[in-house]
C-alpha cells in the first residue's frame, strides 16, 4: 500500500534526537522502579527536581514541536460571549492539503506534534487545536458552555474563520465524536475523516467507567510521582517513545507553589461536564453510516472503546469509502506518533481512495517504559 518511506524516516530522525537527549540526561545508576520518592539522577549526579524537569521538558519541546506557531481566534459562543481558541500550526498556509486534530478530553495540541512537523515538511498544513479550558485556549463561562454539541459548533467556527478550504479532520477519542457529528451538520467543509479508535457507539458503562477518574484534582509531589501515575494512566498507549511522553507530561501540568507540587493545566469544569454527560452513552450510528467523506477508521486491537462487537456494527454500517486500520499492542487511543501509523494516515491523506474497502494491520517496535513505568 505505502510506496515511500519518507514519512517513517522523518518521524524517526525526529524521535531519536529526542530519545538521545533524554537518555544522555539521566545518569547510569538512575533507579526507575517506579516507586514514589525514589532519587532520580541526572548525569551530572544532581537529584532531578522541578527545575531540571522543566529544563529537559522546554529542550524536548524544541525537538517535538520545531516549527510550530501558536495563534489565536476569538470564538463566538452559542451563548453570546466570545473566547479565545487556540491552536498549534505548522507549513505554508497555501499548502494543498490541510489537516486539522482533535484530541482526547484531556489531550493539548501538543499530542500531535510529530504528525504537524513531519506532514508539513512533507509539504501539508497542519492545525492542532487547544479545547477550550485546556492547554493556550480561554476557559468559557459555565460548566455546561463545555458540552458536546459546542466543542462541534467552536470548531465550524473555528474553520470557517481561518477561511479554511475543505480539509482533513483527524479526531481521536472526544475528538472523533466531534468530528463524527461536524461531518454531519457541516459537510462541506471536510474532504476527509480519520477516527482514532472511535466507532459510532461509545456505551454508557465504558463512558461512566472514563468518567469516574476525570473530574480529579491530581496533585504530582515531585518528578517520581509524576512518572508513576502517569505512567500507569497510559499503559495502553501503545509503543510511545518516553521522550514523547515526558514531552506531553511537561506541557500539559505547571507547577504551582502553593500546591507543592505541579498540576495540570486545565479548567476541571469541562471534565465535570463529561461526567454529567456519561450518564448516557452515544449512538453516533447514523452520522456514522452517513459519513459525506472518505473515511479512515484506526483501532487499537487492545481498545476497550472500539471493541471488536463495535467495529463489528461500524463496518456492517460504514459506507463503502471506509477504509481500515488496526494498531498491535495498543488500546485506546493510539498516539499518532509511531512512523509506521503516521505513514498510514499520511497515505490515505494522499489518496484516500486507494484505501476504500481496505483493512492495514500495523506494528510499531517496541517502546519499553525505563521512566513512565506502565503498570
Amino acid at each position: 500500500m505505502i510506496a515511500s518511506t519518507t514519512t517513517s524516516e522523518l518521524v524517526s530522525k525526529t524521535v531519536a534526537e529526542a530519545e538521545s537527549f533524554l537518555r544522555s540526561s539521566f545518569g547510569a545508576g538512575f533507579l526507575a522502579d517506579g516507586a514514589a520518592g525514589e532519587g532520580i539522577l541526572l548525569a551530572d549526579g544532581a537529584p532531578l527536581d522541578w527545575a531540571s524537569f522543566a529544563a529537559i521538558g522546554t529542550r524536548l519541546s524544541a525537538i517535538y514541536r520545531g516549527s510550530a506557531r501558536v495563534d489565536r481566534v476569538f470564538i463566538e459562543h452559542a451563548k453570546g460571549y466570545a473566547f479565545p481558541l487556540a491552536f498549534s500550526e505548522w507549513g505554508q498556509r497555501d499548502a494543498k492539503n490541510v489537516v486539522m486534530c482533535l484530541g482526547g478530553i484531556v489531550n493539548t495540541s501538543q499530542r500531535f506534534d510529530v504528525l504537524g512537523g513531519v506532514f508539513a515538511q512533507q509539504g501539508m498544513r497542519v492545525i492542532s487545536v487547544d479545547w477550550p479550558g485546556r492547554g493556550a485556549s480561554g476557559w468559557l463561562r459555565e460548566q455546561e458552555d463545555y458540552a458536546l454539541e459546542d466543542e462541534v459548533d467552536h470548531i465550524i467556527r473555528l474553520i470557517r474563520a481561518l477561511n479554511l478550504p475543505p480539509l482533513v479532520l483527524v479526531g481521536s477519542s472526544r475528538g472523533a465524536m466531534v468530528a463524527l457529528r461536524l461531518a454531519a451538520l457541516a459537510p462541506e467543509l471536510l474532504r476527509a475523516v480519520v477516527l482514532n479508535d472511535t466507532g459510532p457507539i461509545l456505551p454508557r458503562a465504558r463512558r461512566q467507567k472514563r468518567a469516574a477518574v476525570l473530574g480529579r484534582h491530581y496533585v504530582f509531589a515531585d518528578p517520581s510521582d509524576l512518572f508513576y501515575r502517569i505512567g500507569a494512566m497510559q499503559k495502553n498507549d501503545g509503543p510511545t517513545p518516553e521522550s514523547f511522553r515526558y514531552h506531553l507530561a511537561h506541557a500539559q501540568t505547571h507547577l504551582v507553589s502553593h500546591e507543592q507540587g505541579r498540576i495540570y493545566r486545565h479548567d476541571i469544569r469541562p471534565l465535570l461536564q463529561y461526567r454529567a454527560e456519561a450518564q448516557q452513552g452515544i449512538d453516533f450510528c447514523t452520522e456514522f453510516a452517513e459519513m459525506p467523506c472518505s473515511l479512515l477508521v484506526i483501532r487499537g486491537i487492545e481498545s476497550d472503546v472500539l471493541t471488536v462487537p463495535i467495529e463489528s456494527v461500524a463496518r456492517k454500517l460504514a459506507p463503502p469509502h471506509t477504509g481500515w486500520v488496526t494498531v498491535a499492542a495498543t488500546g485506546h487511543t493510539p498516539t499518532c506518533v509511531g512512523p509506521r501509523l503516521l505513514e498510514v494516515i499520511h497515505a490515505f491523506i494522499d489518496n484516500p481512495e486507494a484505501w476504500f474497502g481496505l483493512t492495514e494491520h500495523v506494528v510499531e517496535s517496541p517502546q519499553p517504559g525505563w521512566l513512565f513505568r506502565r503498570h
